[in-house]
């Protein structure tokens, strides 16, 4: 399992001179790092994010190059140091070819499933993952849930997170895990698209979540639940979920990192 950071893409209506994804969702708590350790709570035995070259140095000086998996620090026992498990994090710039033209946090999220598979299998095809865990920088959802579900996570072949009967399809900052043959029919869509929209001379510059991951299969997918979500890509979600009660648990949470 193979966890997915897009931290890249098209810009929200912050209009901040930094990247959005620097955003403060708590006392010294990013978005982007909220996004990785989302991935590190999954399970994932891997990170890739996938970022403008510019701001990398800035998040990799925050997050760092590995991490150790709370969840691997305690046994039935106690406390344990010989079974820690350290998360190594990797670092994609977004793709040239794809900069200003078609860089959104959807398509970003498809670049960084394909260089993960590729880079680890030229290492080892034992080591190739077998599917991926996106999780973007603006969908908050409570941590419980992601250890609660941590088993099924990493057994299910495809996991789709709800709330009021929506999710990434309906173009919200949810996470959620696919696997190959849905990357394929993404990428196949979008570029599709990318040729309908050149032939009609229309600007294709940003496509939304909604349209990048359209061919995304759910009907077999396990679907978790969420009791409470914030989608902060906008101004008005920021707001909404700041003056939350459940961004009180974040203030009062240390950064792992």
């Amino acid at each position: 399992l193979a966890g997915i950071v897009p931290i890249g893409g098209q810009p929200l209506d912050f209009k901040m001179p930094w990247e959005d994804c620097l955003l403060p969702i708590a006392q010294n708590y990013l978005a982007a790092e909220y996004a990785v350790y989302q991935c590190i709570l999954a399970g994932c035995d891997t990170v890739w994010v996938v970022g403008n070259y510019a701001t990398q140095p800035i998040v990799k000086k925050r997050i760092g190059v590995r991490i150790t998996d709370p969840l691997s620090l305690y046994t039935p026992y106690g406390q344990s140091i010989i079974n820690r498990k350290k998360v190594p994090i990797y670092y994609l710039a977004v793709n040239p070819k794809d900069k200003n033209r078609h860089d959104t946090l959807g398509w970003n999220a498809l670049y960084g499933a394909d260089n993960a598979f590729r880079v680890s299998s030229y290492i080892s095809r034992w080591v190739a993952p077998e599917k991926y865990f996106c999780s973007f920088p603006y969908g908050i959802v409570p941590e419980k849930i992601l250890i609660e579900n941590r088993s099924n996570l990493r057994r299910q072949k495809k996991v789709i997170f709800t709330h009021d009967n929506k999710t990434v399809k309906d173009n919200l900052h949810m996470p959620f895990i696919f696997n190959g043959e849905d990357y394929f029919r993404c990428r196949d869509i979008v570029k599709s698209r990318k040729v309908e929209d050149h032939l009609k001379k229309e600007k294709s510059k940003y496509y939304d979540l909604a349209t990048v991951f359209k061919g995304l299969d759910t009907t077999d997918s396990y679907m978790v639940d969420l009791p409470w979500f914030y989608d902060v890509s906008s101004w008005e979600g920021y707001r909404k979920y700041i003056s939350s009660e459940h961004s009180l648990l974040f203030n009062k949470k240390k950064n792992p990192f």
